[in-house]
């Protein structure tokens, strides 16, 4: 997947959201119980959404959490603590 896409530059928090989801190394997934293919489906379709809606969310007023938001020890077994970019099954339309 190419990171090369530029995020809204009138958006700080997007351009801080992107950078460091894109530092994230797609093979390894730093979320306990979210591993292999589907870390990387995963990662590839948080990427997109920021590049197709991310200015858009940040306007709506969603936060990093909102969207990336994970359990630091229990993962994705406590969706209540999960974001939404991290429970989707598919790429948001």
């Amino acid at each position: 997947m190419s990171c090369s896409a530029a995020p809204d530059t009138a958006h700080p928090d997007l351009r801080t959201w992107r950078a460091r989801l894109a530092a994230l190394d797609p093979d390894t997934s730093p979320c306990p119980g979210l591993f292999g293919e589907a870390w990387q489906r995963k990662h590839a379709a948080m990427l997109s959404f920021l590049d197709r809606f991310g200015a858009r969310a940040v306007d709506l007023g969603w936060s990093e959490l909102d969207l990336f938001g994970v359990h630091p020890t229990a993962g994705i077994i406590r969706i209540d603590h999960c974001g939404a970019l991290v429970l989707g099954r598919r790429e948001a339309e």
